[in-house]
């Protein structure tokens, strides 16, 4: 069932779907944004899942990327520059001397318009030439949808008018022991992958691809985040958690939307379960403080009190020729599926 869900008179809005079982989805056209995610734990009772606020003037004043897409560029593109043929597109630093989630400012900071018709909560945008600094225009769709089960569904589409580089990633904060939980240290996650992409200093990747074995980013097999948050690893060190792009096996790849990750958490007994048609899956255990701002139900936000998991191409990939290309040419549409499956343990 489809439902507005906002009490207010201004441009922010807010849209519900809610099943038979009591799960539910609540989205916003503040940065095509998922706000809310319920679904049933062990006893029964329904959780949200993901961190946000309770209105929609802390959307735009609080941690940027709460149930955003990053984009048009998610992570790092390093000296924040790339060329498309003879031209060579420059962009405003934002980490250090490279480009972070596409700038300061972009798709999550924009208001898109709510699709009328659609299945599920969709949502479009059109980016003019220039917007962001990427070149375009660009005709954007995000489109949520909550299906039995509960499945999360989010599907993007774009296509541009002019040669550009596009990679769209949910960025979701996680917390299966609900969203006010404080911690994910009791949580446990497993990653189809094998090896991951090694990083500089400002964790740009360098273009080579490293065995994850004998490491604590080994999440074949499900590993607990307290013990390895604990870990003496140079990347643990220098990010203060996780904050690391893996290499999905080619082996899942086979498959066109395929298994990417696991996690489950002991205290509700909820497991969730990602699958999508990327490369790539970027790990973040929200290392930095959040802002002072408070979350829905008044709940204070700290620093890895949740877990992204983020779908995606392999960053840096338009300076780096052996990667996936994320190239779109004119005309072309860039299409791409992730389904977060919910179930019980």
């Amino acid at each position: 069932m489809l439902m507005p869900a906002s009490a207010e008179r201004m441009a922010v809005d807010f849209w519900e779907i809610r099943l038979g079982d009591g799960s539910f989805i609540r989205c916003t056209n503040f940065g095509a944004r998922l706000c809310a995610l319920g679904v049933p734990d062990k006893l029964g009772h329904i959780r949200d899942v993901v961190l946000g606020y309770g209105n929609a003037e802390d959307y735009q004043h609080g941690a940027r990327f709460f149930g955003a897409t990053a984009g048009p560029f998610a992570n790092r593109i390093g000296g924040a520059r790339f060329a498309i043929g003879a031209h060579e597109y420059r962009f405003v630093p934002n980490a250090g001397p490279h480009l972070l989630h596409s700038g300061d400012s972009a798709l999550e900071s924009v208001l898109w318009q709510k699709s009328d018709g659609a299945e599920g909560i969709a949502f479009g945008y059109h980016s003019p030439d220039g917007d962001f600094g990427f070149p375009g225009p660009v005709a954007y769709s995000i489109c949520y949808n909550l299906l039995p089960g509960p499945i999360l569904r989010i599907n993007y589409r774009a296509v541009p008018t002019k040669a550009t580089h596009l990679n769209l990633a949910h960025h979701s904060y996680f917390n299966l022991s609900g969203h006010e939980a404080g911690t994910i240290t009791d949580h446990l996650l497993e990653i189809a992958a094998e090896c991951y992409l090694e990083t500089d200093d400002d964790l740009v990747p360098t273009g080579k691809i490293l065995s994850v074995a004998g490491t604590p980013l080994d999440f074949r097999s499900p590993a607990r985040f307290g013990e390895r948050l604990q870990k003496d690893f140079p990347l643990l060190n220098n990010c203060a958690g996780f904050d690391v792009c893996y290499v999905l096996e080619s082996k899942t790849l086979e498959n066109p939307l395929h298994f990417c990750a696991r996690l489950y958490s002991p205290t509700s007994g909820i497991v969730m379960e990602l699958f999508s048609d990327y490369p790539a899956l970027q790990l973040y255990t929200a290392n930095h403080d959040l802002p002072a701002l408070l979350g829905k139900g008044g709940v204070r936000y700290a620093r890895q009190c949740a877990v992204c998991l983020e779908p995606q191409y392999f960053p840096n990939s338009p300076n780096i020729a052996h990667f996936p290309s994320t190239l779109v040419l004119p005309g072309e549409v860039y299409e791409k599926r992730v389904e977060f499956r919910f179930a019980l343990a």
